[in-house]
């Protein structure tokens, strides 16, 4: 579970015991290795100001986006109005 108040209360996740070491390292690589493929790592910019996120491309080497990927203006100016008015118990 993510350790925030919205995880605690309206997601639900699932979680495995695996006590096999041959099958958890396995399945532990096999995740590993789809997780760069499709998803972001979040890293603060170099000054320190800003979040990034951090992709890789087919060779593997990272992209750097300074924006949130796959989300629009409209998205990111509708949240950053939002944002002060709602609740930080649901967030």
């Amino acid at each position: 579970m993510n350790f925030d108040g919205r995880s605690a209360h309206r997601n639900t996740e699932i979680g495995l015991v695996i006590d096999s070491p041959e099958v958890a390292h396995t399945l532990s690589s096999i995740s590993r290795g789809n997780l760069l493929k499709v998803a972001y790592e979040l890293r603060l910019s170099p000054d320190g100001s800003a979040i990034v996120w951090i992709s890789r491309d087919e060779s593997g080497r990272e992209v750097v986006h300074d924006s949130e990927p796959h989300s629009t203006w409209w998205t990111r100016l509708k949240l950053g109005l939002l944002l002060p008015w709602l609740n930080k118990d649901e967030l």
